[in-house]
């Protein structure tokens, strides 16, 4: 089954065990019970509210939501989840001219799942090359947000402790 809004099948994130796959349900059916039910002006606070408990549950250093700008040529977060003591200076970076490879798979409709950095990055994403050994990452994944069939920004979660695999 494939989300509308996230261009990667929902099993492939879906853990294996019982109670793993207790508590991801959970988490899934409070968050959208969240969001279907937030009054307007509480909708950003439940959205960074909702990122968050993604990036605990996953075990991510950092994470969230990035949009494009109108004319693409940005990509900015605009929902952020950082643990104490991270970073977080990737929140004012424009992630399209920081890491441009990354930004164009993703405006292109393609997921990044890199399970192994800085191997798995191709010869040509020198920018993604400088900035993952500057910040030590190992391992990431992001996905498109699409909403009428258009690309407007990004979910994606970085592992700076430790490899992490997931399905491509």
């Amino acid at each position: 089954m494939e989300s509308p809004l996230v261009d990667v099948p929902v099993d492939e994130l879906v853990p294996t065990t019982v109670e793993a796959l207790l508590r991801f349900e959970r988490l899934l059916s409070d968050t959208t019970a969240q969001l279907l039910n937030v009054a307007p002006e509480d909708l950003d606070a439940t959205i960074q509210t909702s990122v968050s408990a993604v990036g605990a549950y996953l075990g991510s250093e950092r994470g969230g939501i990035a949009l494009f700008s109108e004319d693409g040529r940005s990509l900015m977060y605009t929902y952020g989840y950082f643990v104490p003591g991270t970073d977080t200076t990737l929140y004012e970076t424009d992630l399209a001219r920081a890491v441009p490879w990354y930004a164009g798979e993703l405006r292109a409709g393609r997921r990044v799942i890199l399970p192994r950095l800085p191997e798995g990055l191709p010869l040509d994403a020198l920018g993604e090359r400088a900035h993952v050994s500057a910040i030590g990452l190992k391992s990431t994944f992001a996905l498109p947000l699409r909403a009428g069939g258009e690309v407007l920004g990004v979910l994606g979660w970085d592992h700076l402790a430790t490899y992490r695999s997931w399905s491509p």
